[in-house]
């Protein structure tokens, strides 16, 4: 072992660093995600958001979630742990297995998952898709929808046809530019 001795590294300066301004998310990213992307990998991560558009609306997408995959040293494919809700889903599964290993290959392209596992348990709440909120009315359109609804004596029907006043001239602002009087060109 002769060579030169190994430099050592001197501490974090963040003062350079504040000097510098800020630094670019690509700088950053590969260490903080380093750790993350080693320890499950790029195609876990793939199947985990993509695992509705592989399964798109049938009952594997609703009733089963990956949890993790497994390669094997020298192996010709991976295992897929996944988890299921109920155990009559995770036995027709286990008939399905070579269709559902021949589906998910295909879809990443190459024959990484050699084998899948099921374990039933209770499912993790997928995430809510963002809704944007209605858009409101212009106060001139309000005014006219007021005024339309005045002679209308019934509190609960009144409302029920301001929430629908409402809906129908903000489909109109969208799409047709029709206000709360006009109707739409056809």
């Amino acid at each position: 072992m002769t060579g030169k001795p190994r430099r050592r590294r001197s501490p974090r300066n963040d003062s350079r660093r504040r000097a510098r301004g800020l630094l670019h998310i690509g700088t950053a990213l590969p260490q903080a995600a380093g750790p993350a992307l080693r320890r499950r990998g790029v195609i876990y991560a793939r199947l985990v958001t993509e695992w509705c558009d592989i399964f798109c609306g049938d009952l594997i997408a609703n009733g089963t979630q990956p949890e993790r995959l497994v390669f094997s040293r020298g192996g010709k494919g991976g295992t897929l742990h996944i988890r299921v809700a109920s155990g009559a889903l995770a036995l027709e599964l286990q008939h399905l297995a070579p269709q559902l290993i021949e589906r998910l290959n295909q879809y990443l392209g190459k024959p990484l998952i050699a084998e899948l596992r099921f374990r039933q348990g209770p499912m993790r709440p997928r995430p809510r898709p963002h809704v944007a909120p209605k858009p409101a009315l212009p106060p001139a359109d309000e005014a006219k929808l007021d005024g339309k609804l005045e002679g209308i004596r019934n509190e609960e029907l009144r409302e029920a046809l301001r929430r629908l006043g409402r809906s129908v001239a903000s489909r109109g602002a969208r799409g047709s530019g029709a206000s709360v009087g006009q109707t739409p060109k056809r």
